[in-house]
């Protein structure tokens, strides 16, 4: 009888920014190019599995922002030429927990679906005018890390 073995994605440490202060985060690859927080990235791969096997599927748009994304983002914002973005240092994008999910509108499958089963993966719609932007919070409402 042969031993299975079972390999463990090793998290990639960076400088994060949660609330304006630096913090040392470590991120999984949830999707190519798009990476979470270890914790997040668990249960966003969970939910988005669970939403496969109920035939919705979930494409991120946005996830991990470094630094410079971030800045490139709000000047777009302040130009009028991009959507919302948080200051610097204070998007929860940059806390690595946030997640903009190609939802194609309220009235998407979708949609339907994270509005439906979010919760109990630690997701939580937070800004009511993106109805893509969904963010991870165990213990506020859902799971419990």
């Amino acid at each position: 009888m042969s031993a299975l073995t079972l390999s463990r994605p090793k998290p990639r440490a960076v400088q994060g920014y949660v609330a304006g202060e630096r913090r040392r985060i470590h991120l999984l690859t949830v999707e190519p190019g798009r990476e979470l927080r270890a914790d997040a990235a668990i249960y966003y791969v969970l939910m988005r599995a669970a939403a496969a096997a109920a035939g919705v599927q979930l494409q991120l748009n946005s996830a991990f922002r470094a630094m410079e994304e971030q800045r490139e983002l709000y000047q777009r914002y302040l130009n009028g030429t991009g959507n919302l973005a948080a200051k610097p240092g204070f998007s929860n994008h940059q806390g690595g927990i946030a997640v903009d999910i190609a939802t194609g509108g309220t009235t998407s499958r979708a949609y339907a679906w994270l509005a439906g089963n979010a919760e109990r993966f630690g997701f939580v719609r937070t800004v009511p005018s993106e109805p893509w932007h969904w963010e991870f919070r165990p213990g506020e409402k859902g799971v419990s890390t």
